[in-house]
């Protein structure tokens, strides 16, 4: 048998070398945005991004420039906040302090590793988040062809679709959908070629109509404030039809079925908001705590809730008002970030997927650092991508600044 030459092994060796961490990185990144549709035990997934995502996270620390990561805003306010989060945690629960922990870490991992991710290649982590976007859109087609033929046979349209694998609340699952309506939206909007363009145009609409039909109207209402704030960040003909488009949609599913959009009330959200305002009156500088639920009693449903079904009440009710102010503080430098490059779509597209999670938090959100769900859609996640678009140009900029000293010399 004849034996495999050193210069091959050396070959492989340099392949490995070279690919292996991006290819990490990149399955990471589409794991996180379509493992919950692929597998049915949340478990598992939960498994998959800590293995995925926790020894990128390792390498950047490890690296001697790895404070840069830290003297980006973004994510030395979500520091902060977590800082907030960890004294007010000691001060009222303290056996919970490792928990936290521990969940802080894994957001600190994601920002860590679409960092890493983006600075390998902006190019490829965006291939693979729009390749999860279209691994999920096919899942989702698969059981809502079923789903619409019941409702059509049925003859109403009281069914609220949820869609396959982990999904389980039609709620959590419009925050998908309409993260990924903006997501193929931008995309379609911006795309040089005409057969990306074409493609993303079908999934935006094929999300639209998902989100719709989950009957949940939050989404409804944050599509339509990122829909006017893309042309405020970006004024141009192609954003300016984007968002008439999204109008005339909107416009199409009031004429023929107004129910979508009217048919539940404000399902006692002003009831819930007002008693975790009262709550947070007694604790207002620190919060409660991780993992301190409130008891939130409706009589009229003789039902206690154990969030106020707002994210960023969430928030305050747990870490009192200093832990928001780094909270808003993180969605303030994000945004700043983009409008800095708002030249740049994807920024605009981080833009907008940061505002559109903002409004779809005003009725959903319930404990303080989750682990990674349906929430990260609307929170995490963008941030992320934003302090990892910030940190890939940082240090670009630094690297051709070292390049340049170099010649120099």
């Amino acid at each position: 048998m004849e034996s495999i030459s050193p210069s091959l092994i050396q070959s492989m060796k340099n392949f490995v070398l070279k690919y292996g961490p991006r290819t990490w990185l990149l399955l990471g990144i589409y794991i996180l945005l379509c493992g919950f549709i692929l597998v049915e035990d949340t478990s598992i997934y939960h498994r998959l991004f800590y293995i995925l995502f926790i020894p990128p996270t390792i390498i950047l620390l490890t690296q001697r420039n790895h404070f840069r990561i830290v003297s980006n805003p973004i994510v030395f306010l979500y520091l902060a906040f977590i800082l907030v989060s960890f004294i007010s945690t000691l001060v009222s629960t303290p056996a919970a302090l490792g928990n936290m922990s521990t969940r802080a870490g894994y957001i600190f991992a994601l920002f860590a590793t679409a960092s890493l991710a983006f600075t390998q290649s902006t190019r490829y982590s965006s291939y693979a988040a729009l390749m999860a976007g279209f691994t999920v859109l096919f899942a989702c087609l698969y059981s809502f062809g079923p789903w619409l033929a019941d409702l059509i046979k049925a003859g109403h349209f009281d069914s609220r679709f949820i869609g396959p694998g982990n999904l389980d609340n039609p709620l959590l699952s419009s925050h998908i959908f309409g993260f990924y309506t903006v997501t193929f939206a931008l995309t379609a909007t911006y795309a040089n070629k005409r057969s990306l363009t074409f493609a993303s145009y079908l999934a935006a609409i094929c999300f639209l109509i998902m989100t719709l039909s989950t009957g949940s109207r939050t989404p409804v209402l944050a599509l339509a404030i990122t829909g006017l704030w893309l042309p405020l960040i970006n004024p141009n003909s192609k954003t300016i039809a984007t968002l008439l488009g999204l109008c005339t949609a909107f416009a199409i599913t009031y004429a023929f079925i107004p129910e979508l959009l009217l048919n539940r009330g404000l399902s006692y959200r002003p009831e819930l908001w007002s008693m975790a305002l009262e709550k947070i009156k007694e604790a207002p500088l620190l919060g409660y705590g991780f993992d301190v639920e409130p008891s939130l009693y409706i009589a009229k449903l003789g039902t206690a809730f154990h969030e106020p079904h707002n994210m960023h009440l969430s928030i305050l009710y747990f870490t009192g008002f200093l832990g928001f102010a780094f909270w808003t503080g993180m969605h303030v430098a994000a945004l700043v970030a983009c409008i800095k490059n708002k030249e740049k779509p994807i920024f605009v597209l981080a833009s907008c997927l940061l505002v559109y999670g903002v409004v779809a938090g005003m009725t959903e959100g319930g404990g303080l650092l989750p682990r990674p769900k349906e929430h990260w859609f609307i929170t995490w996640i963008p941030l992320a991508l934003i302090a990892a678009l910030s940190y890939s140009q940082q240090q670009r900029v630094v690297k051709k600044s070292s390049t340049e000293d170099n010649r120099r010399c």
